[in-house]
């Protein structure tokens, strides 16, 4: 009895379409993985699993190929691949994302047992191998895995924000591959552990990767991008994976060349703890006048027409505690006069500074008002001057202060760095998330403190 292949590429286009049967073959990208289906739109033929593949495995193929040829544009690989400077395997890894995201619905439901064993044992090997495999093949095979095994996630989770601004949401298949690999790598001292950083590493550049493209597009809407997300895709993913090297991995002290787009926060290490001398006075509240229909003063009598509030009342508002955290870096300019003078505004309010030096690679967070308390202004404009000039440990600040009372502002220009005191769009993506995450609004300047720990959050 002939196989019966289920999938009807006419039924899209309405025209003629040759539909093959082909065996499992090893990929060209991803080292261990095997090619179960293809889509020429050029010549019009679409390859399917034959009979030796697993039934569910052999649907996802059908569905992943018929949307490949509804959505995927016929372009020569070859004059792309020189266009953008990538690899093919960097095209078809972030056409994969795109169409997998694009056929969530219908993936999702029979992703479960979406592989092969044959499949599963060599994507494992090939994860586990670091003797057959180079640091950087090892890398580049994680972050395939990633991608081609996740779609797009949407903005928030029920209604929650998410930790990054466009997660991966990883399918069932991955874990499984993943918990294989590292099985294999059992009773092989040091295998595991590198294994681990290695994924870790890889899960950084996926969605490195993933953001700055989705901040360069537009589109979306459904799941569905437009081809210029896997365009630019690859193009993200071929510049960190070329800037990922072996010495980002399990090295504290590893440098990484200026210019890239992947880099690393300096350390977060304790200050001796400045000591609050100066007593806090209260600070001037704010003064809000609103229009009543009741009250002893008249204010606005043009509205007896409208809503007959004619009186006028006014309240004042103090802030009621909230922590400050204040980038003290050189790109500031401030001393211990400017933020003295910024934290007389908000007495109640916990205030602490950051900033960092590049050698060490480290920073420190000092409280310098707490409980109606304040550090000398000296004291503080020694301390700016001890702890260094670069901002260098925004990210674990942040972390910080998103763990402190609420309101949480951040007095900063926005621009964060890691080591070498410069900017990494890894980096600039996380500070995003634990903004975001930590419900933690960022003003440019200490004269717009008060009005931000008063304002409804």
């Amino acid at each position: 009895m002939k196989h019966k292949l289920h999938a009807l590429p006419s039924a899209i286009d309405g025209k003629p379409w040759e539909v093959v049967s082909m065996s499992p073959r090893p990929t060209e990208g991803l080292a261990g993985g095997l090619i179960v289906g293809a889509t020429d739109k050029k010549h019009r033929i679409m390859s399917l699993p034959d009979k030796t593949t697993a039934p569910n495995r052999a649907r996802v193929v059908r569905i992943h190929e018929l949307l490949h040829a509804k959505l995927s544009p016929c372009v020569n690989i070859d004059k792309l691949v020189k266009k953008l400077q990538v690899k093919p395997s960097d095209i078809q890894v972030a056409e994969d994302l795109r169409i997998n995201t694009a056929g969530l619905t219908h993936l999702d439901q029979v992703d479960e047992q979406s592989i092969s064993e044959e499949e599963l044992e060599n994507l494992a090997k090939a994860l586990s191998e670091t003797k057959v495999l180079s640091t950087d093949q090892m890398v580049e095979n994680a972050v395939y895995l990633r991608l081609t095994t996740s779609t797009v996630q949407k903005r928030s989770i029920n209604g929650r924000k998410c930790g990054h601004l466009f997660p991966l949401r990883p399918m069932t298949r991955e874990s499984r591959i993943l918990s294989k690999a590292i099985e294999k790598c059992k009773g092989k001292p040091g295998q595991a552990e590198r294994l681990d950083a290695i994924n870790e590493l890889a899960e950084k550049l996926a969605e490195t990767a993933l953001n700055a493209t989705i901040r360069k597009i537009k589109g979306g809407r459904g799941g569905k991008y437009p081809f210029g997300f896997t365009k630019t895709l690859a193009q993200e993913l071929r510049k960190l994976l070329k800037d990922a090297s072996e010495a980002q991995l399990g090295k504290p002290d590893a440098k990484v060349p200026y210019g890239t787009s992947f880099g690393k926060w300096g350390k977060l290490v304790d200050a001796p703890k400045l000591p609050l001398t100066r007593h806090l006075t209260h600070a001037q509240p704010m003064r809000n006048v609103s229009a009543t229909q009741a009250g002893r003063k008249l204010g606005h009598p043009r509205r007896l027409l409208i809503d007959q509030k004619v009186f006028k009342r006014t309240t004042y508002r103090q802030s009621s505690g909230g922590t400050v955290l204040i980038d003290t870096s050189g790109s500031m300019n401030l001393d211990g006069e400017k933020i003295a003078s910024a934290i007389k505004a908000c007495p109640r309010a916990t205030v602490a500074i950051y900033s960092g030096h590049t050698t060490p690679l480290q920073g420190s967070i000092s409280i310098i008002a707490q409980k109606g308390r304040m550090a000398e202004k000296a004291d503080i404009h020694q301390r700016i001057a001890e702890v260094g000039g670069g901002n260098i440990i925004d990210g674990p600040a942040l972390e910080w202060l998103a763990k402190q009372e609420e309101p949480r502002i951040w007095v900063c220009d926005g621009h964060v760095t890691g080591e070498g005191d410069q900017s990494f769009t890894n980096l600039d993506i996380e500070a995003q998330a634990i903004t975001k995450r930590g419900n933690i609004t960022r003003i440019d300047n200490c004269e717009d403190i008060l009005s931000a720990l008063c304002s409804p959050h």
